[in-house]
């Protein structure tokens, strides 16, 4: 079966409904034995165990996100991660 990859534009915690929804769905299609991986922006620090045991990438911005500069070279940045995962798996 091929790997489920889920990108998430806002930064990646439980605080928010959005991200936790993400969060929660691949940690549940982990355990149905489902290859997911969540890629977005955010830092390590909120983030549970239960999360880094489910594939999650995180994407530090090299720029502040602020303007559009930024935010389109965190897109830059997330689908580089994105292809690069799955060109090698």
């Amino acid at each position: 079966m091929k790997p489920l990859i889920f990108i998430q534009g806002t930064e990646i915690t439980y605080s928010g409904s959005g991200a936790s929804r993400f969060l929660n769905m691949a940690s549940e299609l982990r355990k149905l034995g489902v290859d997911s991986l969540l890629i977005g922006p955010g830092t390590d620090n909120g983030l549970s165990d239960t999360a880094r045991d489910s594939k999650v990438l995180i994407v530090k911005p090299i720029l502040p996100q602020n303007n559009i500069i930024g935010r389109m070279i965190l897109i830059a940045q997330i689908q580089v991660l994105a292809m690069k995962h799955a060109i090698i798996r």
